[in-house]
């Protein structure tokens, strides 16, 4: 059952009363809170809504599928402190962004992890516009060595929320440092972001970051 932004409401008031659920009015259906999870001290399997541990005993095709919150699909055993949030959509610009980002690290001795976030249609289960699949995206990630967050949209949920919702998750783990986007010259989808995203890094205390603006079609090229 698809989840709305009315559900996550519910669920934090439900917390601040200090109670262990409540009443889902879509469907009906007693759901468990965060409170619940962490007193019971680990995952239990079932890809419950408000999972605190990354449902991490969950198998991924199960998890990929089933999956209604914004879910580390390949977390990483070993960790630096702080990290990078990459949005990543599956292509060449943001494969592109994760080298400039390393190269950048690297230049200046910084040790830092990468952490992939992709938004996908919670239905489909596809990268919105590029058409590709969570399952390409999770292979990607292995490949990489890096961590992904699957963030599922679904209608009446809204967006910017849930990205934030990821960025709680990560924080979780990280001391954040920088947003990442893969923009190269369109002043008004930069802009745009900056204006979307502007209140959640201020909270997140996160920088926005775009390491391939305005670089040569040349240069990108080459590195790819």
């Amino acid at each position: 059952m698809p989840t709305s932004e009315n559900c996550y409401k519910l669920h934090d008031d439900a917390v601040k009363r200090g109670q262990d659920r409540y009443l889902d009015p879509e469907s009906g259906q007693t759901v468990h809170t965060e409170k619940f999870h962490t007193e019971r001290g680990h995952c239990c399997g079932c890809v419950c809504r408000h999972c605190p541990y990354a449902h991490n005993r969950v198998p991924e095709r199960t998890l990929a599928r089933k999956m209604q919150v914004p879910t580390i699909l390949n977390p990483q055993g070993d960790i630096t402190p702080d990290c990078d949030v990459l949005c990543w959509s599956g292509g060449k610009d943001c494969f592109l962004s994760l080298l400039y980002l390393r190269r950048e690290m690297e230049a200046l001795g910084v040790e830092r992890d990468i952490v992939l976030l992709t938004t996908v249609d919670g239905h489909s289960r596809m990268v919105a516009h590029q058409g590709i699949k969570l399952t390409t995206l999770e292979a990607q990630a292995k490949h990489l060595g890096v961590a992904l967050i699957a963030v599922p949209l679904f209608l009446g949920v809204d967006f910017i929320s849930r990205v934030d919702q990821a960025l709680g998750l990560a924080e979780e783990r990280y001391k954040l440092q920088r947003l990442v986007f893969g923009d190269l010259h369109q002043w008004h989808i930069r802009s745009g972001r900056e204006s979307q995203f502007a209140q959640v890094a201020r909270r997140r205390k996160m920088n926005l970051h775009f390491p391939l603006w305005k670089r040569s079609y040349t240069e990108l090229m080459t590195t790819f």
